[in-house]
């Protein structure tokens, strides 16, 4: 498999969660899509433990992790987020993989902590940047913050998050990611906001 082939693969799907499999969020948003008729795909890789049905998860091989194009948007959003990337290992890989959570996505969930209005915490933060960092100026982001139990959404003017009351419900080619500390309480406020 390469990069075109899992884009074909990817594009036909209708209703789709892309995440990481991890505990949290990522199995949460995975729990979410299957009571609602959504297909999952949880990207993972070679030593990469999943938290979510193995049928579900979509192994990585290690070229797609280090190819060029991965290598390309991990130094992009580095520059954006002023943190390191490492050059290889388990941490490299985790980042490669966000880079595959919203490869083909069209819009983005996340269960998490706003460290700022620009930014949020964690390996979220590398994939939402990713995604912000794709050619295209309409940017669906939308965000439940586990710590003050409210709903944002990013504004593409503003460039910032913003407090709102209601987001649309998970539909199309979504990603659906966020922190491992996310609970089914959080998953559940979170949906209580969408339309």
């Amino acid at each position: 498999m390469n990069r075109n082939d899992l884009q074909e693969m990817l594009l036909e799907f209708e209703n789709v969660c892309f995440s990481g499999g991890a505990a949290g969020a990522d199995r949460l948003f995975g729990l979410w899509a299957e009571e609602n008729g959504h297909e999952e795909v949880h990207f993972s890789f070679k030593g990469h433990k999943a938290h979510v049905k193995p049928e579900t998860v979509l192994e990585l091989p290690f070229e797609m992790l280090t190819c060029n194009e991965v290598g390309v948007q991990l130094k992009l959003a580095n520059k954006a987020l002023g943190r390191s990337v490492p050059r290889w290992g388990y941490v490299y890989n985790l980042l490669a993989r966000n880079s595959y959570q919203i490869y083909c996505t069209e819009r983005v969930y996340t269960i998490g902590q706003l460290v700022s209005p620009t930014q949020l915490d964690g390996g979220t933060a590398w994939a939402v940047q990713m995604y912000l960092d794709l050619n295209d100026d309409d940017k669906e982001i939308y965000h439940f913050d586990i710590m003050d139990k409210l709903t944002y959404k990013y504004c593409n003017e503003t460039k910032q998050f913003i407090q709102v009351d209601s987001v649309p419900a998970p539909h199309g080619r979504w990603t659906g990611i966020g922190t491992r500390r996310a609970t089914e309480e959080d998953l559940r406020a979170f949906e209580a906001k969408f339309i």
